[in-house]
């Protein structure tokens, strides 16, 4: 796969079918990270926010990558995720 290819196909699933599909990426990751600052409460130092959500995501697309290599879907995701992360970062939405 061409790194353009790749770049196109995770745009259009971020803003495409998994847009529709999960809804808004933002408004997921944030109560993602709300959920997760109560279930890890007594662990945490600081409240997670939904750009914590992003990294947590890619590592786990890096670990399921570990288990099975040839599957296309985890760069794909992981490109996703980081162009997501950054959008974040940036304070656009």
């Amino acid at each position: 796969m061409q790194r353009s290819e790749a770049l196109q196909k995770a745009e259009h699933l971020i803003n495409g079918a998994r847009a529709k599909t999960h809804g808004d990426a933002k408004d997921t990751h944030e109560s993602f990270a709300k959920v997760m600052n109560i279930l890890w409460r007594k662990k945490l130092k600081a409240d997670l926010v939904g750009e914590d959500m992003y990294v947590l995501m890619i590592a786990l697309k890096l670990i399921r990558d570990t288990q099975n290599p040839k599957n296309m879907d985890n760069p794909i995701d992981v490109i996703g995720y980081a162009a997501l992360w950054a959008e974040g970062k940036s304070g656009k939405n």
